[in-house]
C-alpha cells in the first residue's frame, strides 16, 4: 500500500508533547483504535504509524471481523425467513 492508502486508514488526530517528547495520536478510522507515536517530525511519525498498523496485523483483524460479522448477520437473516 502507498501512503495514500494509509491515509484513507488513519488519521492524525492529536499531535503533542509529554516532558521532552514530541508525541502523535493517530486513530485507525472507523474503529476505537488509536496509535500513539513518539516521533521527531511528522513524516517519522507517519512512517511509525504505519509500521505499527503493519506489524500488528490490524488491517487483518479488521477484515476478518468484518467477514463474521456478514457470516453472522447472514445466518440471522436466513433464521428469520423460517
Amino acid at each position: 500500500m502507498g501512503m495514500d492508502e494509509y491515509k484513507e486508514l488513519l488519521e492524525l488526530v492529536e499531535e503533542y508533547t509529554c516532558g521532552s517528547q514530541l508525541r502523535y495520536r493517530f486513530r485507525v478510522k472507523d474503529t476505537n483504535i488509536v496509535l500513539n507515536i513518539s516521533a521527531n517530525s511528522i513524516d517519522e511519525a507517519w512512517s511509525k504509524a504505519i509500521k505499527m498498523f503493519n506489524e500488528l496485523g490490524i488491517n487483518e483483524v479488521i477484515e476478518e471481523v468484518k467477514r463474521r460479522y456478514k457470516e453472522g448477520l447472514q445466518r440471522y437473516l436466513e433464521k428469520s425467513k423460517t
